[in-house]
């Protein structure tokens, strides 16, 4: 006999059923996170010796990272760094925990590593001696940082940088709406009588605009405190000469990332050695402001 299914029954044995789980939200990471540069721990382990971890991560790891996370330890006899031979001769045992429990190293940031403080030790034993403690701590967050990397003196400019917002995989970038380049010790920009009325540089964000050119208009007074390189809507791009925040950018529509370089004629506009201190201070659409010192770019790069 076949079975008859009304219309009524049909839409409540739907209404009954189970509803589907709910698509996980995409995390929006609208604020600006500071760049942080790497940073070493250490411990005297006796004998001579000390046991180090050079944290590559700066103490701070987004939750949405590719890849595995390893902390690397190492050890050195005054400055001479232990090859893999000697330090197993040194060493009778290392072991690792994570939050105080026995961990793999390298381990992923799964569901049991929340967001938040934690702490990655290692105990290292040297033989004959007592066990040590090295604990390196860091924090897992939501959002990744932003990045700045600039020199000076390149192959092909006097100052080039590129930076970034933070990225997340997940969804959510938080954008720039001005970036500022000051110069540590030894960094003089200045207005040279040659560079008025030249081209000078180039700026431009991948995905919102392109190379747009710098130019230091020809009724410049050479003892100006500000000059503006670029008028274009709401975008400026100003060199202040004799100033700590040589170079500022603002009216940015909202982007992700930014290249800038000071070229050709404009090769005399800030001098100072190649390694010379760089900070980068980012303003993001929500008004927040982060600075950190920008990570050296190689000279060879093209921004």
């Amino acid at each position: 006999m076949r079975k008859t299914i009304t219309l009524a029954a049909a839409v409540a044995a739907v209404a009954s059923a189970p509803a589907a789980a709910a698509p996980t939200p995409a995390t929006t990471c609208d604020r600006l996170l500071p760049d942080h540069l790497p940073v070493t721990w250490e411990a005297h382990i006796g004998g001579g010796l000390t046991a180090f971890v050079a944290d590559r991560y700066g103490g701070y790891l987004p939750r949405f990272r590719h890849g595995a996370v390893q902390f690397t330890l190492r050890v050195r006899r005054g400055s001479h760094v232990l090859d893999r031979r000697e330090r197993a001769a040194a060493l009778a045992s290392v072991d690792d925990q994570l939050d105080g429990h026995a961990t793999r190293n390298p381990f992923y940031l799964n569901s049991k590593v929340a967001d938040g403080r934690h702490t990655f030790t290692f105990t290292v034993t040297r033989r004959g001696g007592r066990p040590t403690t090295l604990d390196v701590p860091f924090t897992v967050g939501e959002c990744d940082t932003s990045a700045a990397f600039a020199t000076l003196r390149g192959r092909r400019s006097a100052f080039a940088a590129s930076v970034e917002s933070g990225r997340n995989e997940r969804g959510g970038n938080a954008p720039l709406t001005a970036v500022t380049f000051s110069g540590g010790s030894g960094v003089h920009p200045q207005l040279p009588a040659v560079a008025r009325g030249q081209v000078v540089g180039r700026i431009r964000s991948l995905g919102s605009f392109g190379n747009v050119a710098l130019r230091v208009p020809r009724s410049t007074s050479p003892s100006a405190s500000s000059v503006t390189l670029l008028r274009r809507g709401e975008l400026r791009v100003v060199l202040h000469p004799r100033r700590h925040g040589f170079l500022e950018v603002r009216g940015l529509p909202n982007v992700l990332s930014v290249g800038i370089e000071l070229g050709g004629a404009g090769r005399g506009l800030v001098t100072g050695p190649r390694r010379a201190r760089l900070t980068v201070a980012l303003t993001g659409a929500a008004g927040e402001r982060v600075a950190f010192t920008a990570r050296p770019l190689s000279p060879r790069a093209y921004v």
